[in-house]
C-alpha cells in the first residue's frame, strides 16, 4: 500500500508531499494515518499486517519475519487492502446519500 524502497524501511512520499505542500497539509501522513485507523480500529486487522501495508519492515526480533519473509511482494494481503478500500467507499457513499 505504502511501499517503500529504502533501506530504513519507511515510505518515502515524494509526490504526495509535493502535493500536501500545496493544500497546506501533511498529505501522505494523513493518508497512512487515516489507513491505519480503518484496519486497525474498523476492520480490525493485526497491527503486524497493518504495519507491513504502510511500508514499516518487521522488527529486527521477528527473526522469522525480518529473514524469512518476502516483503517485496505483499499480494497476499490484497484481501486486507480490498476491506479499508470498501470501508472508505461506503463512508464515501453515505456522506453523500446524507447531503441529499
Amino acid at each position: 500500500m505504502f511501499a517503500s524502497n529504502t533501506k530504513k524501511g519507511r515510505w518515502q512520499p515524494a509526490p504526495t508531499e509535493k502535493v500536501g505542500g500545496e493544500a497546506g497539509t501533511s498529505f501522505a501522513h494523513d493518508l497512512r494515518r487515516t489507513f491505519t485507523n480503518v484496519a486497525l480500529g474498523v476492520c480490525r486487522i493485526e497491527k503486524f499486517r497493518t504495519d507491513l501495508l504502510t511500508g514499516h519492515k518487521p522488527r529486527n526480533d521477528d527473526v522469522t519475519a525480518s529473514h524469512y519473509l518476502d516483503t517485496s511482494n505483499l499480494s497476499w494481503l490484497q484481501s486486507e487492502v480490498q476491506q479499508v478500500s470498501d470501508w472508505i467507499e461506503r463512508q464515501g457513499r453515505l456522506a453523500t446519500e446524507s447531503e441529499w
